[in-house]
């Protein structure tokens, strides 16, 4: 689902799925760009709030010019990489190839 913010200020993004859903925003966007980008590639980070672990998935769409999102969506635990397409918890091969899972 993508969502204007201002005429001026890009969309935002979302799209439900299980433990949460995916967020992401793209400032420059002069329109959605939903149909007009594909996965490029993913990433399994972690980050601190408040001095909290924040563990997250990153994932990229991009398209011609300005069409780009990144998608994110938090965890309570870490990701773990699925397959042998994931380099340094980075994964660029397809969005098939680039599964991860939880223990």
């Amino acid at each position: 689902m993508a969502q204007s913010i201002t005429p001026e200020r890009g969309f935002t993004y979302a799209a439900n799925a299980i433990r949460g859903g995916w967020k992401g925003e793209n400032p420059a966007a002069t329109e959605s760009y939903l149909d007009k980008v594909k996965f490029t590639s993913a990433a399994i980070r972690q980050t601190t709030d408040n001095g909290n672990p924040v563990y997250f998935v990153a994932c990229d769409y991009e398209g011609e010019g300005k069409a780009g999102v990144r998608m994110s969506q938090r965890f309570p635990a870490p990701a773990k990489p699925v397959g042998n397409d994931w380099k340094d918890n980075f994964c660029s091969a397809g969005v098939s190839q680039c599964a991860f899972k939880f223990d």
